[in-house]
């Protein structure tokens, strides 16, 4: 949905003798979030005949602002490359100082997404290990996951908390995407579609989460809950129930 501005999609940085070497992006990014981040390697095989070859995308996981973020690259040639160009991203999208202009969004293709979400594959996320446990790497690893399906790596049966983080993700993502396809026209390059902000009772350690919508200059809050993921989910049923009612397709 961003292409970069450069023209190459971050894809430059090389580990000498293909050894990982900490790129500029990484370093920015770890400061700016103010923790280590955990990183997740996938080499693919391609079926384009232009390219003979696996090609690496790099995930990155961090909290950042208290609530939980996962990001994903572009496939490149060298896992240096990649979780450098994921770097880049996530910066660009953070608005970090020195990155606002390393991507555009392409609005064509965020409209032509927007129109029909799919569902998500059953047992791709998030990627686990053969004990069932989510994989992850730390900033300081060095570790390539081969996540294909004959891979031992491959995702397995997924707990009941791991299925509801997944519903709760793609809930947050398709009200993400049809606030960008409601608001098409009217949003910027770079600009967010909506702000989200939680407030902890310090009595009974429950959360609350509003989120706030500039484009309508409206705030909409759900009801306490246990945890600041369930809160969220009380604010997106807020927003989607207004949505329903006042912006039917």
């Amino acid at each position: 949905l961003a292409k970069a501005k450069d023209g190459n999609n971050g894809c430059k940085v090389r580990g000498q003798n293909g050894k990982h070497e900490e790129a500029p992006e990484e370093a920015d990014l770890e400061a700016f979030v103010g923790q280590q981040l955990q990183w997740s390697c996938r080499w693919e095989a391609q079926t384009d005949q232009a390219y003979d070859g696996a090609l690496c995308k790099a995930t990155v996981e961090f909290t950042y602002l208290g609530i939980p973020h996962v990001f994903a690259g572009k496939a490149c040639t060298s896992k240096a490359a990649a979780r450098a160009d994921t770097a880049r991203r996530v910066l660009w999208y953070l608005h970090a100082s020195g990155y606002e202009n390393a991507f555009e969004v392409e609005q064509e293709q965020v409209k032509a997404l927007a129109q029909a979400i799919p569902e998500p594959v059953p047992g791709t996320w998030p990627p686990l290990e053969a004990s069932g446990s989510p994989v992850s790497t730390t900033a300081s690893g060095d570790q390539e996951l081969d996540l294909s399906p004959s891979s031992p790596t491959s995702p397995g049966p997924k707990s009941q908390a791991e299925a509801e983080l997944l519903e709760r993700k793609t809930t947050v993502m398709r009200l993400q995407n049809r606030l960008q396809k409601i608001f098409a026209k009217q949003l910027t390059p770079g600009k967010s579609v909506w702000c989200w902000r939680y407030e902890k009772n310090e009595v009974d350690h429950t959360f609350q989460a509003s989120v706030h919508i500039s484009l309508l200059d409206r705030s909409f809050t759900g009801g306490w809950a246990a945890t600041h993921q369930a809160a969220q989910m009380e604010a997106c049923n807020q927003l989607a129930a207004f949505l329903d009612r006042d912006f039917k397709a």
